[in-house]
């Protein structure tokens, strides 16, 4: 009668697996959809940033092509339009490296800089 006492019945081992099998399905569902979601959002964080590249971009070649001719350069407050994007801290603006027969990565001349006032 004490060996008996000592062993799991049918119906506890039942209930234990039935609860293992049931945790583990709802902790791997959570993590796939975890996974998800954080692979979603870091596609939409790299699109924004695209996008806001490219909107910089459009702006500044219509800065360059309203001041390209005034020896002047470039107004100082050419790049204060950043200052509406929260997320933009540093733009540097390079010459085109193409114009003066240089490589991209020898191009050391900068057009223009924005610095968040405050940074």
């Amino acid at each position: 009668m004490a060996q008996n006492a000592s062993r799991f019945s049918i119906k506890f081992l039942f209930v234990g697996l039935v609860l293992f099998v049931t945790t583990a399905t709802v902790a791997t569902s959570v993590a796939l959809q975890i996974y998800s979601e954080q692979k979603h959002h870091s596609k939409e964080r790299l699109e924004s940033i695209v996008e806001t590249a490219h909107l910089i971009a459009n702006q500044v070649l219509l800065i360059d092509q309203i001041h390209r001719d005034d020896i002047r350069g470039w107004p100082e407050d050419a790049l204060s339009f950043l200052d509406d994007i929260p997320s933009i801290l540093t733009v540097h603006i390079y010459l085109n490296p193409s114009k003066f027969g240089e490589s991209a990565l020898d191009n050391q001349n900068i057009q223009a800089t924005y610095d968040k006032i405050g940074q």
